[in-house]
């Protein structure tokens, strides 16, 4: 008993005299500090910018006459599936002709 009640007294005596800095590393105090979190905090709550990699064009130039076939190592997992979809709703969206071959990945499909 008197163990504990003597180690609880050394341990809570040694962080009431903690130092501030351990050498050349400084110990930030802790708190509920709310203007220093949200100081901390300010620069990782903006939005993503979007910085375009060069000039706008007209994708209908460019995509003109052509389209797009895609082959999906097997279909018969909805998770390609729904990424198949997912481009191919993209490509309707600017008019461009896009087609998914479904298969099961057996061979006398191909």
């Amino acid at each position: 008993m008197w163990r504990s009640a003597w180690c609880t007294a050394l341990c809570g005596a040694s962080l009431a005299v903690a130092p501030r800095s351990v050498g050349a590393v400084e110990i930030p105090q802790i708190g509920a500090d709310q203007a220093y979190a949200q100081h901390e905090l300010a620069g990782l709550t903006d939005l993503p910018k979007c910085i375009s990699p060069g000039p706008s064009f007209d994708v209908h130039n460019v995509i003109d006459g052509k389209s797009t076939l895609i082959i999906a190592c097997g279909t018969n997992l909805s998770m390609t599936l729904r990424w198949s979809s997912g481009i191919k709703d993209a490509a309707e969206a600017v008019e461009y002709p896009t087609s998914i071959w479904l298969n099961r990945g057996n061979l006398s499909e191909y």
